[in-house]
């Protein structure tokens, strides 16, 4: 997804993404069933996201994150 899809229902990418944590926290585990990769709030999640805030030849300040909610 990009920002414009997400900011139709979101206010921005960080309430995206804690909707979807927030829905893992509450996931039950079992020894069973360890694999996350079929938990439709894992396949939501991006492999990461990145915020550029500013970037120029002297200066790049951005914020970068990595899901990894499926690995055991």
């Amino acid at each position: 997804m990009n920002r414009d899809e997400l900011l139709g229902k979101y206010k921005d990418v960080d309430a995206f993404l804690y909707e979807h944590l927030d829905n893992l926290g509450h996931t039950s585990l079992n020894f069973t069933d360890r694999n996350f990769d079929s938990n439709e709030d894992v396949t939501a999640l991006p492999d990461g996201v990145y915020k550029v805030y500013e970037a120029s030849s002297k200066l790049l300040h951005y914020d970068v994150r990595v899901a990894d909610n499926h690995i055991w």
